[in-house]
């Protein structure tokens, strides 16, 4: 055999650099195909997709193994950059530099014929360079948002709640930019174009080098490769890098592995907290700052000493402060006053801090209710948010608290602001049976989940006192009615169809809401109760396991779905006249 006539081959890629790409290209090709159809939720090629692979379920579960690899992967990855530029002082020729803006303005006008020669391209060149930092990017991108989505309790807590559905959007739409960029891209310019083996063989010919790395293949030629560190320097450097390079896995590997176990969709570890711990949430187990006060005069001691008063100013001027200070405790009576709560100056000391931060309220002993202060939250919301039917089942045995879905900062429990939708936490195809999933998408998820066939009747002049507070509250009771059906328009969200509840308050003209949760009196003696009424939106507090609408509840013969009274156009129209638009 004549060695001379051999074609000349060049390393392009060594064995683990191919390995390594092979298992980016197997995680990268599952996570599309079990990701994408989820974000085309109700159409017919996505439902047919997620159904021969087995179920929704099955595919969220192999969609995080894909997940968990692809991070895996990306440790390895750096530690191994990391090595060959530390140890191997390999020059790092895949970081951007000013000459690759050169060669792509070059390659532009080569490609227009305004060049007759095609620049000479380094070891990588610039649309390898584009390739790879997109793929960093996106992982990192993809990473934060599938963390958000992955443990959406946790995130909740440190994040206002929009921040689910936006770390929702950013995935999908990062996710679907990404396997354009590899089919358009990727695959024409490295399959199609001129089908590239480097990635199978590892090499490639002369003529494959002087067309695409041109630079390169006259720098091995001429001998001025920079040749690599003594092995005397490489040991050396090795020691250095070792202890850094253990120092950094670790910390890689315990963030990945909190990563991947913080939490489950279904938070079960929430609810085995709960089980864990049947005592009352806020019992005070430890001797605090707060057991040791000795005096409570009102809101201002909370900052004494600079102790709250930062804290305090934004609790002043918050909605949720002014809502009670003019309305009172209870939300179903604060209906009747929402124009008077936009502007008030909350000066008048109408709202205590005990009342939200103490485990125990004595109206008549505030010393004793400021010692047993607490964090606000989960029971302290229900003293006053209940309207004598709510029992938020399934939510509460999980462990979820009243701040999971409405996040709150500095005091600021915008009323104003919507919950996240239900598709935050469960996934946007949440039921086995595909038709329910893209027929019913444009039904909110209470409108079946909850049952609405009741109606509230709130009577102020049969006061009851909150035996946790101190102040009264109305006698609330409920009575069967028709369940009835509206379009939900939201500014960030598409219509949907949702159910309400009619409130009827029974209240006399001069009721006085403050009055009343201090003394329990409605007005003075001689003026009769009005009936004021309005519609409360379903809540998500009344989610039973296996209680969900059925079928024929609303396309069976007796069904009580008041369809003709739905019609979009006019709801939308209503809807507008309404708000004076």
């Amino acid at each position: 055999m004549n060695i001379k006539n051999q074609p000349q081959r060049y390393l392009r890629f060594s064995i683990a650099q191919r390995i390594e790409h092979w298992v980016l290209v197997i995680s990268f090709t599952i996570l599309g195909v079990t990701g994408l159809p989820q974000r085309y939720v109700g159409q017919i090629w996505a439902e047919t997709m997620i159904e021969t692979m087995g179920g929704i379920e099955f595919v969220r579960i192999v969609h995080r193994y894909a997940a968990g690899v692809l991070l895996i992967l990306s440790v390895y990855h750096a530690i191994i950059v990391a090595y060959k530029i530390i140890v191997k002082q390999v020059d790092w020729s895949m970081w951007p530099r000013l000459n690759d803006a050169k060669n792509l303005w070059q390659m532009f006008a080569y490609n227009l014929g305004l060049n007759k020669l095609q620049p000479r391209m380094p070891r990588y060149n610039f649309e390898e360079k584009a390739e790879y930092w997109s793929l960093v990017w996106g992982t990192v991108l993809m990473a934060l948002t599938g963390f958000m989505l992955w443990n959406p309790i946790i995130t909740t807590q440190l994040l206002p709640g929009s921040f689910i559905p936006a770390a929702k959007s950013a995935h999908s739409a990062e996710a679907l930019l990404a396997v354009l960029a590899i089919i358009v891209w990727h695959m024409y310019g490295v399959h199609l174009r001129k089908f590239n083996k480097s990635i199978f063989t590892g090499m490639l010919s002369r003529q494959e080098m002087a067309h695409e790395h041109a630079l390169e293949l006259a720098q091995i030629d001429a001998g001025t490769t920079p040749p690599p560190p003594s092995q005397s320097e490489q040991r050396r450097r090795l020691r250095l890098f070792i202890p850094l390079a253990t120092v950094i896995t670790l910390i890689l590997g315990v963030s990945l592995y909190v990563f991947l176990t913080l939490e489950d969709t279904a938070p079960t570890k929430a609810l085995a907290a709960v089980l864990d711990n049947q005592t009352e949430p806020y019992q005070v187990t430890e001797v605090t700052i707060h057991s040791s006060m000795t005096s409570y005069q009102g809101p201002e001691s909370c900052a004494t000493e600079g102790c709250h008063s930062s804290a305090l100013d934004n609790m002043m001027v918050a909605k949720h402060s002014q809502r009670i200070a003019v309305a009172g405790p209870s939300p179903l009576i604060s209906r009747l006053f929402e124009d008077e709560s936009e502007n008030v100056e909350n000066e008048d000391g109408n709202v205590d801090c005990l009342v939200c931060h103490v485990k125990t309220y004595q109206p008549d002993d505030l010393l004793a209710s400021a010692r047993t202060m607490q964090a606000a939250g989960g029971q302290t919301c229900r003293r006053c948010h209940t309207d004598g039917h709510s029992v938020d089942n399934v939510h509460a045995e999980v462990g979820l608290s009243c701040t999971s879905c409405h996040t709150s900062q500095a005091h600021e429990i915008d009323m104003e602001t919507k919950v996240a939708p239900c598709e935050s936490c469960h996934e946007a195809m949440p039921h086995d049976d595909p038709l329910i999933n893209s027929s019913h998408k444009r039904l909110d998820c209470r409108t079946c989940h909850e049952r609405s066939d009741y109606r509230i009747f709130v009577d102020v002049s049969q006061a009851e006192q909150n035996v946790e507070t101190g102040l009264y509250q109305p006698l609330v009771y409920t009575q069967t009615a028709l369940p009835r059906f509206i379009w939900q328009f939201e500014d960030d969200y598409e219509p949907k169809i949702i159910a309400v509840i009619s409130v009827t308050v029974l209240a006399p003209m001069d009721f006085d809401p403050i009055a009343f949760s201090q003394t329990g009196q409605t007005s003075q003696a001689g003026n009769s109760p009005q009936e004021q009424s309005y519609d409360l939106t379903l809540n998500g507090h009344n989610v039973f396991r296996d209680q969900a609408q059925q079928c024929d509840d609303c396309h069976g013969p007796d069904n009580q779905f008041d369809y003709l009274s739905l019609n979009l156009e006019t709801s939308l129209s209503a809807a507008k006249e309404k708000e004076g638009e």
